[in-house]
């Protein structure tokens, strides 16, 4: 940043101003802008000095523009499925450069994944209007299903043999499954003793023995 001037002053206190003129330039001229600053400094006796600070404001170019980063996992988290925010004031947008860089709204092309699950790509297209080069950079950003589902209303039970056994053979109560994002949620069941075996779109331990056993539901 510009610096102020350094005034010496020998019989004590002192008042610095400024003033600007600004020249604005154009796609012609060596600077986007000049600044020509008249500073002025009065004394307490009335006394006062002038000088000019003239200051070259640089054009910008397209290799001072920046890109926002990608949703992917990789460069950032991903977005979870759960109303994702994939507009460009949460996602970003390229910034960087002067007046004479012009940004062009984006376009999004998107992938389905799987269910409420995509990826978008969006083209970003910068345009230096002085030199005429355009670039181009795709912005990536995944929207996924990251939140496990949840397994619920599942409580210990207590199990009879069949007859003439010391064996049970147990139908598992279904769990219930939610999701944030997916409508389609499957389980499964495996068990610490006996066998477990798909049956009517559920679960059935053949073989349990008397005592203890663990069932674990995954989704």
């Amino acid at each position: 940043a510009p610096s102020e001037p350094v005034v010496v002053e020998n019989c004590g206190q002192f008042e610095l101003t400024s003033t600007d003129n600004v020249i604005d330039g154009n796609c012609n001229t060596e600077f986007a802008q000049v600044i020509e600053r008249t500073w002025s400094v009065v004394d307490a006796k009335g006394n006062s000095a002038q000088c000019v600070q003239v200051i070259n404001v640089r054009r910008g170019t397209i290799s001072d523009v920046v890109f926002p980063p990608n949703y992917d996992g990789l460069d950032l988290p991903m977005l979870d499925c759960d109303n994702p925010n994939t507009d460009p004031s949460f996602t970003g947008s390229p910034e960087g450069g002067c007046s004479n860089i012009t940004v062009f709204d984006p376009q999004d092309i998107q992938s389905t994944i799987c269910e409420n699950s995509y990826k978008l790509l969006r083209k970003w297209t910068v345009q230096d209007w002085c030199t005429g080069e355009i670039i181009e950079h795709i912005q990536t950003i995944k929207v996924m299903d990251t939140t496990p589902p949840v397994i619920s209303g599942i409580s210990n039970v207590n199990e009879s043999t069949t007859n003439n056994s010391c064996l049970a053979n147990v139908i598992l109560p279904a769990p219930t499954l939610t999701d944030d994002c997916s409508t389609n949620v499957t389980y499964t069941a495996t068990s610490s003793v006996g066998n477990v075996t798909p049956a009517n779109g559920g679960f059935v331990i053949f073989g349990l023995p008397i005592g203890t056993a663990v069932i674990t539901y995954t989704a």
